[in-house]
């Protein structure tokens, strides 16, 4: 099945997308690199100038406008070519010390941006795919300003890897910036804090790149921090492979019945429109 008949909606929606890390880009020896990536069906080459800013050249000298936050490079795409009227948040949080550095997976993935960020809204695949226990819809919390979509629901999951009853009761937030990136902080009782991006960005012929990225802070020796992160890492990447079938192949109804259970899956959708073309 195409791309076009799976989804009624362009395949590359405007504004920022993740296409690197930092670390890809500058060696251990603070040598510099050029990376060549191949995004929105056009190849992008990313590269740091002498003063340390980031540049994305595209074939004719087209350049197109680029960011960093906290290691994490993103680009900005518009179909007619427009300048950002808006900007990706700064990672605060990250500024305050104890924080370790990124650890980021890339999956390739057959489906659309908003099909991934969608995942917000779909409260009810929480216990249907990934076992979680979600607590009453009516905790349900969605907040909308411009560019972010904000989530808040409550659940049980489990503490760490390997537990296979939710044992943690939790107040999830997700925040929605742009077209494709998702933020989750996470704050756990034993005082582990793990900050997780979320970030498909499309290459073209119905494929993307969804980076997961994880950031931890916790009590501890440096191997017993380090073993926390690759443990909570793990786990965020093994969630994300139980939804990839679906995303995979799933059919895209435009206005889907929807049950008490599910989330608020239509409010979404009408906030995501504002990233195509014609959409205000």
């Amino acid at each position: 099945m195409s791309q076009e008949s799976r989804f009624p909606f362009p395949e590359f929606p405007n504004g920022w997308f993740q296409i690197a890390n930092r670390s890809e880009l500058v060696s251990a020896g603070e040598e510099t690199k050029a990376l060549e990536r191949r995004y929105f069906g056009r190849t992008l080459w990313l590269s740091v100038e002498a003063d340390g800013c980031l540049r994305v050249d595209l074939a004719g000298g087209e350049t197109w406008p680029v960011v960093e936050r906290a290691g994490l490079i993103f680009v900005f795409h518009h179909t007619a070519g427009h300048s950002p009227d808006w900007q990706l948040p700064w990672f605060a949080t990250l500024d305050e010390p104890g924080w370790t550095s990124w650890m980021t997976t890339r999956l390739e993935i057959k489906s659309h941006p908003q099909e991934i960020c969608e995942n917000t809204a779909d409260v009810a695949h929480l216990a249907a795919v990934h076992g979680m226990e979600v607590g009453e819809r009516s905790s349900i919390v969605v907040e909308t300003d411009g560019p972010m979509l904000r989530m808040g629901v409550g659940m049980m999951i489990a503490s760490r890897p390997g537990i296979q009853t939710p044992d943690v009761e939790i107040q999830m937030w997700t925040e929605n910036h742009g077209p494709a990136l998702g933020i989750v902080h996470l704050a756990n009782p034993d005082g582990t804090e793990t900050f997780s991006t979320y970030a498909p960005t499309p290459r073209g012929d119905g494929l993307l790149d969804y980076r997961i990225s994880t950031a931890l802070r916790r009590p501890g020796s440096a191997e017993e921090v380090a073993r926390a992160l690759e443990h909570s890492h793990r786990y965020q990447c093994e969630t994300v492979r139980e939804d990839i079938p679906i995303w995979e192949n799933k059919v895209f109804r435009t206005r889907p019945r929807l049950s008490d259970a599910d989330g608020p899956i239509a409010r979404f959708r009408e906030w995501y429109g504002q990233y195509y073309p014609g959409r205000a």
